[in-house]
């Protein structure tokens, strides 16, 4: 009898291990997905954000003629919003952003003491789609803001 109940319950385990290799395999790839998400997210905004600081810094230092001729040049450059939209729309068409990211929006707020604010705002497609990111199946909106002011002197 002691040999019949050991040989019953070495049959019972059988697929124990497939059960739990299985389940091992679906945890790693669902970590592998937010992860590579994640980074992948984490590199779209590094970038829009460098765009950002770089459209700013051409439209902080966008002055029409007509601001340097009626402005007191004592402080920083007068720039008008018209100029720094300019320079922003101009630093977007020579870098080939609009055809690397094709929905980029841009925001460009220039405030009395000169200083310019340039808002870049994208959706950035999902590296994968599974259960987890399911709902971002659209893709995650990526925003770069940054801040620019020419002093003189």
């Amino acid at each position: 009898m002691a040999g019949r109940t050991r040989r019953a319950s070495k049959q019972d385990d059988r697929g124990q291990m497939t059960l739990m290799i299985i389940g091992f395999a679906v945890i790693v790839l669902l970590l592998v997905t937010v992860v590579t998400n994640a980074s992948k997210a984490f590199l779209w905004r590094r970038s829009i954000s460098s765009y950002a600081d770089a459209a700013a810094l051409a439209a902080s230092q966008s002055v029409g003629e007509a601001g340097i001729y009626s402005a007191d040049l004592t402080a920083t450059l007068p720039v008008t919003e018209g100029d720094a939209t300019d320079a922003v729309d101009d630093f977007i068409a020579v870098s080939g952003l609009r055809g690397r990211v094709p929905d980029l929006r841009r925001d460009v707020d220039v405030a009395p003491d000169g200083t310019v604010t340039v808002t870049l705002v994208t959706t950035m497609p999902l590296a994968f789609v599974n259960v987890v990111s399911d709902g971002y199946g659209g893709g995650v909106t990526v925003a770069g803001t940054a801040s620019s002011q020419a002093l003189l002197g």
